[in-house]
């Protein structure tokens, strides 16, 4: 079975190591477009003894994911304007969190503020 290293996935893209574990780490499993999971560990000696271990990823599920990321990209960017847009327009944040009466006299002050 052949499979793919970040520094594979790298090379075939033509992209850093660096980026391939920027997209593991931003399009993580809680992610709408998740990076495809490790398959499984290599591990090999170096000089000087030390012991690497690499995750290793099957090359079908990462072309896949390769192939479907302008479109998720596109998906995150477009939330992303939607929610800067609600956000300046009531113009608190969307997620306010803190002491329930905190909420309730914001939301008086928010009434307040609309009648006049």
């Amino acid at each position: 079975m052949y499979v793919w290293t970040r520094k594979e996935i790298a090379e075939r893209f033509g992209v850093t190591s660096e980026a391939v574990g920027h997209w593991i780490r931003r399009w993580d499993e809680k992610s709408d477009h998740p990076f495809p999971a490790p398959i499984g560990k290599v591990q090999y000696r170096r000089n000087g003894g030390l012991t690497i271990k690499q995750d290793i990823y099957s090359p079908a599920a990462v072309r896949v994911w390769h192939d479907e990321m302008p479109e998720a990209r596109k998906r995150r960017t477009g939330n992303a304007m939607r929610t800067a847009r609600l956000k300046r327009k009531v113009g608190l944040p969307l997620h306010v969190t803190g002491d329930d009466q905190l909420v309730t006299d914001l939301k008086a002050l928010l009434t307040v503020l609309e009648r006049t």
